[in-house]
């Protein structure tokens, strides 16, 4: 299956941007699926599911100086293929494997904040807080 990545970024200063992206992506057979067909050949193998895919957009902003650093970002991910087995308490397979698809929708911040950035004491300018 074709795979994409695609993104830009746009810079206000040369110190705060925002970016886009988009891609998409495959999983691929689990080792253990592979090597039990190759080399089992019996009907205990796993049975077969569709490949699972994934489809990204992403958009953010970005800012860093001595003081600061931010990255905001918002994303869209759909999921298609993801394949479910019933189990009972024992996890014992207690119906057929069926395929679903979801969607994860959600905001992303990661940054830390340096107050002492302009300290003379070395140790103090050089503490972060992250968040």
């Amino acid at each position: 299956m074709p795979t994409f990545s695609g993104g830009a970024n746009y810079e206000f200063n040369d110190n705060m941007s925002v970016y886009g992206r988009v891609n998409n992506g495959h999983s691929f057979d689990v080792f253990d699926d592979v090597r039990c067909q190759v080399y089992n050949g019996s009907n205990s193998c796993p049975s077969r599911v569709p490949m699972s895919s994934v489809q990204n957009y992403e958009g953010g902003f970005k800012v860093q100086n001595r003081w600061t650093y931010i990255d905001a970002s918002v994303y869209d991910k759909e999921f298609q293929g993801l394949a479910y087995t019933p189990t009972d308490i024992n996890r014992a397979p207690i119906g057929p494997t069926t395929t679903y698809g979801s969607t994860a929708r959600g905001l992303r911040v990661v940054g830390s904040v340096n107050p002492f950035a302009t300290s003379d004491n070395q140790p103090l300018s050089a503490f972060k807080d992250h968040g």
